[in-house]
């Protein structure tokens, strides 16, 4: 329970109004519990506050022409990791924690809690979330969440390209070039500069909280 009120908080994806003053179509919400077993052998337990996307109604709560998620060629990753072998560049990989909920939603979306957490007002009265970013288990969050991040790329001087919209290149002073991949809410990344390298992450931070596995 206390894992679920902290994602919760944690997420900070809207805002709490009354059930009984939407008159828009509300969707309902679970929480999803997950193990994960990482690289040094810990098992990683959390829990993710997550709406029930299925039950959006086009053109009510989302975009159907904006429910794409970013996700590259097959290619695109050969190219960072041919790249980083022939030149003796390292790789790394940017990892973004609860990435859609650091991009702003664009159309109202009204969620109500999974059952056993509801919340009330001092009034008494039912609360819902009124949603003013991306979640989880929405169809537009992917979408929105590449929008956000694709802004921040271009911003910090990156090129996109033309053939494959998840490769981006970053030609630095010497004249080499940084690669970098985008694998929905995944950076793959080969630098020939660690130290530009170091502060391009900690620029990232500005987007969404990163770690570099």
């Amino acid at each position: 329970t206390e894992a679920c009120v902290e994602d919760i908080n944690t997420a900070d994806v809207g805002d709490w109004v009354r059930l009984e003053d939407v008159k828009e179509k509300t969707i309902s919400s679970r929480f999803v519990y997950q193990c994960k077993l990482r690289a040094n052998g810990a098992v990683e337990a959390f829990c993710r506050w997550t709406p029930r996307g299925y039950e959006e109604e086009p053109g009510e709560h989302y975009d159907p022409e904006k429910i794409f998620a970013g996700t590259p060629q097959l290619w695109a990753l050969r190219l960072i990791l041919v790249t980083s072998l022939v030149q003796k560049r390292a790789t790394c990989h940017f990892d973004f924690k609860r990435a859609f909920s650091h991009a702003p939603i664009d159309m109202t979306v009204y969620v109500t809690m999974p059952k056993g957490y509801v919340i009330y007002d001092d009034e008494g009265y039912e609360l819902c979330l009124r949603l003013r970013k991306s979640s989880e288990g929405l169809k537009q969050s992917a979408a929105n969440w590449t929008k956000v991040l694709s802004e921040f790329l271009k911003k910090d001087g990156f090129k996109q390209c033309v053939k494959e919209p998840c490769l981006w290149r970053y030609r630095l002073n010497d004249g080499k070039f940084v690669l970098v991949v985008v694998y929905v809410d995944d950076m793959y990344i080969s630098c020939p500069d660690d130290a530009w390298l170091k502060k391009f992450f900690e620029r990232t931070q500005k987007v969404a909280p990163c770690k570099n596995l």
